[in-house]
């Protein structure tokens, strides 16, 4: 129970962080490809590397917010029907060819139902994390073993377990190695964000903090055993499904090309640099702004210019007023109002929200140029 209240707290912390960080990496990545898109024709090859350098490492960067977002149980991420063995053998592929050649990778499956509900991604990232902490554990070579298989979970033992687990059938998903093992002492400090035995240059800590966050948020349960100088094994439960395999169909977007028409847009913003440089990509889009810093002010400036304005793009998080108490405002001022939601978190609570609102429109920072011409060009189809 306290190391579940220890790690809620940090991951209430690893939220926090996470939503500050996002905020300034809006602005680094927005302002470098500002740069991009107003000197691209009188840049140097030097100077457009080094401002692409600038836009790759804030990307990179933002890997690391989405890693301590599901630390935290704080992303929202796109589920689907998934074959979890087949996400097995696509990270397999993957991590044969990056690990040294005298660790043998074994995959060993005997479960009968592989389905699960999940995130891709999310859960290749777990899978890959664990391998990569196995493998770092086998400087010398080992083995390395991927082991499924299904267990059914009674009423009684999802009472009993530290997690919060529901009766049914899942797979069971055991990933050990032939290392030196892990130390008693810092058996319950494995999960901690930014908690790492390996060299600063070689991690950042966040790996299993990602990997025990993902397989909450996807109903699941981790655990470790482990035996010094024979090895490690940890093991991930996921709750199966009985549905069928789908696949994401991508929407098309309308084109939408720079300099058109886009009409006046009100964009409420607390954060000074965020503001300045979204304004200047919507001006770069043609469009014409209007900035307010919080939500009252917002307000106000609506009330204002609310013939002119085509398009509110609001901020989720603000001081004074929230960005979802500032839509129920503006919707009040006029139901018909058009809204791109922008935030820096990714709390399933606020999604739910403003989609009882009707905003289906959400960009997460840090967002590009490019994402913002088609959360823009998907506003208009709305509208037309």
């Amino acid at each position: 129970l306290n190391q579940n209240m220890r790690l809620q707290s940090l991951g209430r912390l690893a939220g926090g962080i996470s939503h500050d960080f996002n905020n300034l990496l809006s602005a680094i990545s927005g302002a470098a490809e500002m740069i991009l898109v107003d000197l691209d024709c009188s840049l140097t090859e030097k100077d457009r590397n080094f401002i692409q350098i600038i836009i790759r490492t804030a990307q990179n960067a933002s890997h690391l917010t989405r890693q301590l977002m599901s630390f935290s149980q704080k992303s929202n991420q796109t589920f689907f029907i998934l074959n979890l063995v087949s996400e097995i053998e696509d990270v397999r592929d993957i991590l044969v060819s990056t690990i040294i050649k005298t660790i043998e990778v074994v995959l060993k499956d005997e479960a009968r139902n592989h389905k699960v509900q999940g995130n891709s991604s999310a859960l290749q990232n777990v899978i890959l994390n664990m391998c990569l902490n196995a493998a770092y554990a086998m400087p010398n070579g080992g083995l390395l073993s991927i082991f499924t298989s299904n267990q059914y979970l009674t009423e009684s033992q999802c009472i009993e377990s530290n997690f919060d687990l529901k009766p049914g059938e899942y797979i069971n998903m055991r990933i050990s190695d032939t290392g030196g093992g892990i130390k008693t002492e810092i058996m319950d400090q494995i999960f901690d964000p930014f908690f790492s035995t390996k060299p600063m240059a070689l991690g950042s800590g966040i790996g299993l903090a990602s990997v025990y966050g993902t397989v909450i948020e996807h109903g699941g349960s981790i655990t470790v055993k482990s035996t010094l100088g024979v090895g490690s094994e940890f093991s991930v439960l996921l709750p199966c499904t009985d549905k069928e395999i789908e696949t994401k169909n991508e929407q098309s977007l309308t084109s939408f090309y720079p300099h058109e028409n886009l009409g006046t847009v009100l964009l409420i913003d607390d954060d000074d640099n965020v503001r300045e440089v979204v304004e200047a990509m919507l001006e770069q889009l043609g469009g014409k702004v209007i900035s307010a810093n919080n939500g009252l002010e917002g307000i106000a400036l609506y009330t204002k210019h609310q013939r002119i304005i085509d398009l509110v793009i609001i901020d989720m998080n603000m001081p004074q007023m929230s960005g979802t108490q500032a839509i129920d405002k503006l919707q009040q001022i006029n139901p018909e109002c058009n809204f791109i939601a922008i935030t820096g978190f990714s709390e399933s609570h606020l999604f739910s929200q403003l989609d009882e609102q009707g905003i289906q429109i959400i960009l997460r920072k840090p967002f590009s140029f490019t994402q913002l011409a088609e959360a823009v060009a998907k506003s208009r189809v709305g509208t037309s």
